[in-house]
C-alpha cells in the first residue's frame, strides 16, 4: 500500500497531489492518503468514486485516512 501524507496541504494543492498519486497506482495497488483539510475531503471522495476507486475512510487525531483501491 502506498502512503501519501497530505496533512500539511490545503485545497487545491492537496487535491492535486492526491490526483497525481491516484494516477500512478497500478491495478493491484492501494493508496492511503492522510488528509486534514475538510475541503479536500469533500471534493476528493466523490471524485475518486467517479474515477472508479473504492473509498474507505478512518478518522485519526492528525486527520482523516482515506483508503483508495482502483477498480479497473
Amino acid at each position: 500500500m502506498q502512503f501519501v501524507d497530505l496533512s500539511a496541504y490545503r485545497c487545491p494543492m492537496a487535491f492535486v497531489q492526491a490526483k497525481l498519486a491516484m494516477k500512478d497506482l497500478g491495478q493491484d495497488q492501494a493508496l492511503e492518503l492522510l488528509i486534514s483539510d475538510p475541503a479536500t475531503l469533500r471534493d476528493l471522495i466523490p471524485y475518486a468514486r467517479r474515477c472508479g476507486f473504492s473509498v474507505e475512510s478512518d478518522t485519526r487525531p492528525q486527520g482523516t485516512a482515506v483508503y483508495l483501491r482502483p477498480h479497473y
